[in-house]
């Protein structure tokens, strides 16, 4: 059995980032058991695109270095992590839903004090001229 394996640039095609984000992630270490090619370049199996997929996610997620490195420990340590990882998981969705709420409460407060403006604005404009 032949296991596809794909050069750094076709991987980062596959995910819509640049060639220098996947060598980063590669260096750091979050992508595990990145190996070499013949020619020295790094090749990257189906697993480790889908892999990376993941940490990618979880850095839009708002995920830190740490977290991400944290993760990618455990994942590497196998199944028995899973509920570690969930947790983790399940944290950092937890914050998200709380950074939601936060910006929602700052755009209700815009939309009161652009409202309030535009009361005002059309109350100027409704005084005689000498008045405003």
């Amino acid at each position: 059995m032949k296991i596809d394996s794909y050069t750094i640039k076709d991987a980062s095609l596959q995910l819509g980032v640049s060639v220098y984000a996947l060598r980063r992630l590669c260096n750091s270490g979050l992508i595990p058991n990145v190996r070499r090619n013949s020619h020295g370049f790094r090749v990257l199996e189906d697993w480790q695109i889908d892999y990376a997929r993941t940490i990618l996610g979880l850095r839009q997620s708002g995920m830190s270095q740490a977290e991400l490195k944290k993760y990618t420990r455990l994942f590497r340590q196998g199944k028995e992590t899973l509920a570690e990882r969930k947790a983790m998981l399940e944290t950092q969705k937890r914050q998200l839903w709380q950074e939601l709420e936060d910006r929602q409460q700052g755009i209700d407060f815009l939309e009161r004090q652009v409202e309030l403006l535009e009361q005002e604005q059309t109350k100027a404009q409704d005084l005689p001229k000498e008045q405003n």
